[in-house]
């Protein structure tokens, strides 16, 4: 072994090479030999020779039915030969960028699982080598799979052991190794958030973060540091690692995280912490993309830390835990999940939701309550009867959040047999329930199935109880699918007898009434009016106005119309534009999102003929140029397909014309700030009427 470490300190790693392939004694030395001959190809960053020296000796075994023998057992490769292969693996992802590298991520992780199982010896490169195999296949479950074992790691109980990656801690006599006492480092760390972060998975590479023990420090109970009242995201992530005050590393893959969940305030409060050269941001994130919040992402992270101090205070607690704490914590965890699910963090969601369950299936039984605790947690104060269930099924709210989670997650079917098994084990033990929320979302993956007739047998073995208006609604959209009118029309009045209206069911029902033929329509849909109005307690004539974008939407324009009592047809469309306008400025004072259909209008009937004819005090009260800015504004923020850029460009087409040169100026700079993305023909049509140059360069 020492010798193979001298020749590859000399560079002769070829000879030994030669060597094992040339002389045919050499498989009579066994792996000592060949794990010497590998430790040389390393020492020279021959990886490629290691992994071919490691495969050539597992097949040479296996061709001349030969067993290798190491430590008196067959089968088993010699300890360093495991760990040189892992280490070159790692260093071949690092070195090398082709498509004949992936798929090391199952091979390495069996290595691994292997060691571990037979209490066996691992340097920290040969974790990274599996850890990269992991990033390089975008395998992130895996990743964190080994991630939790690390976690677990305690030098002096664990039967594994770290070491650093001398020759001589793999031998078998070796009784003095070099025992490495902390199984993550920042390195560790920062290669499984980036393989969770290659596949979208932001939030679990933060949870990775804030639930590892702090790297670098002495490690402390993550309870210690969780549950902070004070403090937003970013001081406790400081907390948990303190670490990324000194590591780029660590510190770059937690920016691209939190850049991931469009949290770019939060991403930027954190580099300037944690860094003298704010300059540098620009690297990570555009200046154009620096005002992101993403607010269910910080509501879930503040749900998740609440959780995970509860969690780690069940484990070590005496305290027993009756069904109504249960059921309370049971809440905790769907308001959780539906935050995550909302946020497109499922995935992290329903970790934190297992870690939760776990920690209650752990938990040891005594006779004091934790009730009062558990209820001011969670912020509960009604009292709700206990539930005994399984975990998942314990309230309706919990299964239907884990329902939705599973869907983003896993997709429908999953979501859909997950459901039907939770149900047939709800009945098996406590016989029919009312699950209202639960079966609502069962209904509606199975019209996201296409499966509208099983959906409406489902809907019809649904007890009275159990249905909502929502459920309603649901079958009312599964027809409206299949354009089953009919069927619409006569569950809109099962559903007013039943007192089961929703306006979702009721523009649903007028969308019916538009597609069929009748000679009544309109009186129809003024019916159907008069019964959502009277529902939301406002006058029939204020909900169409109200809601007139929709109705346009659902019905048509020439119903729409028709319901505003626009039965002028040379005014219908100045009283449009003003509708349009009207809308545009209350939403804006009221700090909310107009609907794209009136920004679309405002710009095509500014830009066609609508307003010729509308004269002087019209113009002068509604001035169309800069409406017609706004809107264009707000439009950028609903993305750039081919609808929405054909009303960009005849929005700025129209400013041209009228010569609104400050007003395309102003677009052109709301796009530079922004960060919308535009089409590049219309951004340089923009450019051209304000008489601006594109940018050369933009500094950060």
């Amino acid at each position: 072994m020492a010798a193979g470490s001298a020749l590859g300190r000399a560079g002769q790693w070829q000879g030994c090479v030669d060597y094992i392939l040339n002389q045919s004694d050499s498989s009579e030395l066994g792996q000592p030999l060949f794990a010497a001959v590998m430790n040389a190809c390393y020492i020279c960053e021959k990886y490629d020779s290691v992994l071919d020296i490691y495969y050539n000796m597992q097949h040479g075994s296996d061709s001349t039915g030969n067993d290798w023998q190491w430590e008196g057992e067959y089968a088993r490769s010699h300890p360093l030969c495991m760990d040189l292969l892992l280490r070159s693996v790692g260093m071949r992802m690092l070195m090398t960028v082709d498509d004949t590298k992936q798929g090391f991520g199952e091979a390495t992780l069996l290595i691994f699982n292997q060691i571990i199982e037979e209490g066996g010896r691992i340097s920290l490169d040969a974790i990274r080598g599996v850890l990269r195999a992991c990033e390089n296949d975008a395998d992130y479950q895996r990743a964190i799979n080994v991630m939790k074992i690390l976690q677990s790691y305690q030098e002096n109980e664990s039967d594994w052991k770290i070491v650093d990656g001398s020759a001589k801690n793999f031998l078998y006599d070796s009784e003095e190794s070099s025992i490495v006492g902390q199984a993550i480092d920042d390195d560790v760390l920062a290669t499984v958030m980036d393989t969770c972060c290659a596949v979208e998975e932001y939030g679990h590479a933060i949870l990775c973060l804030y639930t590892s023990k702090s790297v670098g420090y002495d490690s402390s109970s993550i309870s210690k540091n969780l549950n902070s009242n004070r403090g937003n995201m970013v001081e406790k992530l400081l907390v948990q690692q303190p670490i990324l005050r000194d590591s780029n590393r660590l510190l770059e893959s937690t920016v691209t995280a939190l850049t991931g969940l469009q949290c770019t305030q939060d991403a930027m409060a954190l580099y300037s912490e944690c860094t003298n050269n704010p300059g540098n941001l620009g690297k990570y994130i555009p200046l154009a993309n620096r005002n992101q919040i993403n607010a269910p992402w910080r509501e879930s992270f503040r749900h998740m830390d609440r959780l995970l101090y509860a969690s780690d205070a069940i484990r070590n607690s005496n305290q027993k835990l009756t069904q109504e704490d249960q059921y309370n914590i049971s809440l905790g965890i769907a308001l959780m999940l539906k935050c995550a699910t909302k946020a497109g963090q499922s995935s992290a969601g329903l970790e934190v939701a297992n870690i939760a369950i776990s920690s209650i299936s752990e938990h040891k039984n005594s006779k004091k309550s934790m009730k009062d605790a558990m209820k001011s947690f969670f912020g509960i104060e009604e009292e709700i009867a206990a539930i005994d269930e399984s975990f998942w099924f314990l309230s309706d709210e919990l299964f239907a959040a884990a329902i939705a989670a599973r869907r983003a997650k896993y997709g429908v079917q999953e979501a859909h047999d997950f459901f039907f098994d939770g149900m047939s084990t709800i009945i098996a033990k406590n016989g029919s329930r009312s699950w209202p929320a639960s079966t609502d979302l069962a209904l509606a993956l199975i019209v996201e199935q296409g499966e509208t007739g099983r959906a409406s047998d489902f809907f019809d073995s649904l007890e009275s109880q159990t249905r909502t208006p929502e459920t309603y609604a649901i079958m009312a959209n599964g027809y409206s699918l299949e354009q089953q009118w009919d069927k619409i029309a006569s569950l809109y009045r099962d559903a007013k007898r039943d007192a089961m209206l929703s306006e979702r069911l009721s523009f649903l029902a007028m969308e019916a009434i538009a597609n069929t033929v009748t000679s009544s329509k309109i009186k129809t849909l003024r019916s159907v009016i008069d019964d959502i109005a009277a529902l939301k307690g406002v006058k029939s004539g204020a909900w169409i106005v109200d809601n007139y974008w929709k109705l346009k939407k659902m019905c048509g324009y020439h119903h729409a119309r028709m319901l505003m009592w626009w039965n002028i047809p040379s005014e219908t469309q100045q009283m449009e534009f003003r509708l349009a306008a009207q809308h545009l400025q209350e939403r804006k004072k009221k700090g909310l999102a107009s609907e794209i259909d009136a920004l679309s209008t405002l710009v095509k009937l500014a830009n066609g003929k609508a307003l010729e004819n509308a004269g002087t005090a019209f113009i002068k009260d509604f001035h169309p140029p800069t409406l017609v800015s706004q809107a264009l504004i707000e439009i950028c923020g609903f993305g750039c397909d081919d609808e929405i850029s054909q009303v960009l460009l005849e929005g700025i087409s129209y400013l041209s014309k009228t010569k609104n040169i400050d007003l395309c100026k102003k677009f052109v700079e709301h796009v530079e700030s922004s960060g919308c993305t535009v089409d590049e023909e219309i951004l340089f049509l923009a450019r051209t009427a304000a008489d601006l140059r594109p940018p050369s360069h933009q500094s950060y």
